[in-house]
């Protein structure tokens, strides 16, 4: 998580958008308070979906990476 809202700041600052503005936006649901962590396959409608439209405007070694680390989950089962 701490490697992502830094690739979202470095995001915000390219756009010229503000950062605090950006992040209150995904404290929407129950789940950003979780206690644990969890590692299982990211799925549903926001993180990979994301990491596309992301891609298409910033190339990013980390996206690529949770990209692959997200494929590398699916195989392991």
């Amino acid at each position: 998580l701490i490697a992502w809202h830094q690739e979202v700041e470095r995001i915000c600052d390219q756009f010229g958008l503000d950062f605090n503005t950006v992040t209150n936006f995904f404290k929407h649901g129950d789940d950003i308070n979780a206690k644990e962590f969890y590692s299982g396959v990211i799925g549903g409608h926001c993180v990979m979906p994301n990491i596309e439209v992301i891609r298409k405007t910033r190339d990013s070694e980390l996206m690529r990476w949770i990209e692959w680390s997200n494929e590398t989950k699916k195989e392991r089962g």
